[in-house]
């Protein structure tokens, strides 16, 4: 994996042109590409549209720097280039999971209720078509969801889905006892890293777990249509590739590749996640999550003074993430959002289904100013009604 060139903290908002026109608080959503990577991927897009397939040479340097990609996002990850694929996004990754693991009538899958669309449905969606059921047990307030899991579990139980980071409260979930707990039985432990993919640490080594998907447009930087998936080696010949050409049913699934990079696609959807990936690496991961984790307890510290505000992330860090969630007594939670961008220039998250309420995201470009801004405009707002 390439080292990059270490490059002070102050400098990482000057890259980032949508941090100059607002108050950025919404990476948990989409994340603000920085322009040095969106300079690399357009210059090469241009590159490559220019040459089509016409140039040999060319044509073996973008495979080059796919799998350069590859090698650069698996050893972040701690694991084989191997067991690394490339979908558009964590939802796609998901769904190729759902219907290649092979569940059948009768099979359980079992979630919880603070699924991201993106991550249930495609069980769900495999299920209606197989007669398998979706069970979904409570996350309890604080993160709580270990026990609610052993008392789910029956002998039927294929698959345990759980999001590493939730996307509606910040809370971290015991995913590392939770694979083991999956191991234990036979089953699958297939996580959603969509929040969590370089803002906590992702192991999936450590932890055990037999596949995960994350998307890059988050918390990574990077543009739209860059996903990850990880798949451990010893699960790929349990899986089967929903989309294949004829030279993968020759030679049966060996690489991740096979499951998630089908037909033509944009090759410069991995290059663009390497990319962003080596731009952040070069300002030191731990230094990243050090500031996420100085703003999000700042954060939280600063909303607990708001009379009828209610935290919905647990308070200590190692339970939750740069991800803020809350809950307003007496506002409307999307007046409150667009508000804040309307009259702010503020943008954060509305939470919608439950649990309702506003989700901010603390990231490492935000200063402390902006966390205060943010508090003021809440108490501004709260108080008209």
């Amino acid at each position: 994996m390439t080292v990059p060139v270490r490059r002070p903290l102050d400098q990482l908002r000057d890259d980032i042109p949508a941090v100059q026109e607002c108050i950025y608080l919404n990476p948990g959503t989409i994340g603000p590409t920085p322009a040095p990577v969106l300079s690399d991927v357009e210059c090469l897009r241009t590159k490559f549209g220019m040459s089509g397939y016409l140039d040999p040479v060319e044509n073996a340097t973008r495979l080059d720097q796919v799998a350069h990609a590859r090698a650069e996002v698996a050893g972040f990850l701690g694991v084989d280039a191997s067991e690394i694929g490339f979908p558009a996004n964590a939802s796609e990754g998901m769904h190729l999971i759902a219907a290649g693991v092979g569940l059948q009538n009768g099979d359980e899958v079992i979630t919880t209720d603070q699924e991201h669309g993106g991550g249930i449905w495609p069980w769900q969606s495999v299920a209606r078509l197989t007669g398998a059921q979706v069970r979904q047990i409570p996350i309890d307030e604080g993160g709580g969801v270990l026990e609610n899991l052993k008392r789910a579990i029956t002998p039927r139980t294929r698959i345990i889905m759980i999001s590493h980071v939730s996307h509606t409260t910040g809370s971290r979930l015991p995913v590392a006892e939770v694979a083991r707990l999956a191991r234990k039985i036979g089953a699958w432990s297939v996580l959603d890293c969509a929040q969590s993919l370089t803002q906590v640490p992702v192991d999936p080594k450590r932890w055990g777990c037999d596949a995960l998907v994350s998307s890059c447009h988050k918390w990574t930087l990077a543009p739209r249509g860059t996903g990850l998936a990880y798949v451990r080696r010893e699960r790929l010949a349990d899986l089967e590739a929903v989309y294949v050409q004829p030279k993968q049913r020759k030679m049966g699934l060996v690489r991740a590749e096979q499951v998630f990079e089908y037909g033509t696609r944009d090759l410069l959807g991995p290059i663009a996640a390497a990319s962003s990936l080596h731009f952040l690496q070069a300002f030191g991961i731990d230094t990243l999550r050090n500031r996420i984790k100085f703003l999000s307890d700042r954060l939280k510290e600063r909303l607990r003074s708001l009379d009828g505000l209610r935290l919905l992330t647990p308070d200590a860090w190692e339970d939750s993430s740069g991800l803020v969630s809350f809950r307003l007594d007496r506002q409307d939670h999307s007046e409150v959002v667009r508000a804040l961008w309307n009259e702010y220039r503020i943008a954060v998250c509305h939470l919608f289904g439950e649990p309702q309420g506003i989700r901010v995201s603390t990231a490492p470009f935000n200063t402390e100013a902006e966390i205060d801004q943010l508090v003021l405009a809440l108490e501004a707002l709260m108080q008209r009604c």
